[in-house]
């Protein structure tokens, strides 16, 4: 849509909108207010004297004339839109938005004779040519509804199997967490890895731990703690990954979020 009809649009929602707010609501679209403030002002100049905008007590409202051409680029635009839907080569996987646009046809040719009249005789598809995409739908429908209830059977099988799954822990809670659950395994030590080497010293020599590459090992009393300080940082920097290693679980500590991962059946048993 043009500028024109842009600012007509802004007015018709708006009877009586004062200069400074049209500004403000049109200057997003220019790179300066310089700009924004000129393209406006000869905006209305047009739109003045060609009859679409009058200026009452310093605010805009449109005329009947403007109403008239708004309402039928809109109608226009509706029927296109539908058209284009409909007759798309996949138009199924469009069916959220052809039922959208075929209930406001609809509600508004009921209310509107005009365009009713004009839809009757714009439109490029029939009636069959929508029960035809219903039944395409209906198929779709039963398709999925079989594989939903495959893949059910088969998400059960995979839990039973112990397949890794993933859940997800406030950083904040974390700590507790997964020291209660290191408790349950019997676990004494755990691995920490970072992604940046000035984070993981820096955790290295806090807790006094040997690092080795990109990680250092630690007693399971830490563990708590540990977690503590490496939310801390990851708090502080979107970029830092912490992960730690429990025998089968691992925890990835970004963004106050932490990712922990594992056996289906464990991550049940331990934590669910």
């Amino acid at each position: 849509m043009g500028a024109k009809n842009a600012i007509l649009l802004i007015v018709k929602q708006f009877p009586g909108i004062k200069y400074s707010s049209l500004l403000a609501k049109t200057a997003g679209d220019y790179s300066n207010i310089n700009s924004a403030r000129a393209a406006l002002s000869r905006t209305l100049k047009d739109l003045k004297v060609y009859g679409y905008v009058q200026g009452l007590n310093n605010g805009f409202f449109i005329t009947p004339k403007a109403e008239l051409e708004i309402s039928a680029e809109l109608k226009n635009k509706l029927v296109m839109k539908l058209n284009s839907l409909v007759n798309a080569k996949n138009s199924e996987q469009e069916i959220d938005a052809i039922v959208e646009h075929l209930h406001t046809l609809i509600e508004r040719s009921k209310s509107d004779k005009d365009l009713l009249k004009a839809a009757k005789g714009s439109t490029e598809f029939f009636i069959t040519d929508l029960s035809r995409l219903r039944g395409n739908v209906d198929r779709q429908a039963k398709h999925f509804s079989y594989i939903s209830g495959i893949l059910e059977a088969q998400i059960s099988s995979m839990e039973e199997l112990g397949f890794k799954d993933s859940m997800e822990m406030d950083s904040s809670e974390a700590g507790d967490e997964l020291a209660r659950a290191a408790s349950k395994l019997n676990l004494h030590d755990f691995v920490v890895e970072v992604n940046k080497e000035e984070a993981l010293n820096a955790l290295g020599r806090k807790f006094e731990g040997k690092v080795k590459g990109n990680s250092f090992s630690k007693k399971i009393a830490s563990l708590a703690a540990v977690i503590r300080e490496a939310a801390r940082r990851c708090a502080g920097d979107s970029s830092l990954i912490v992960t730690l290693y429990l025998g089968a679980l691992s925890a990835r500590l970004h963004n106050n979020i932490v990712y922990v991962v594992g056996p289906y059946t464990m991550l049940e048993k331990i934590f669910r």
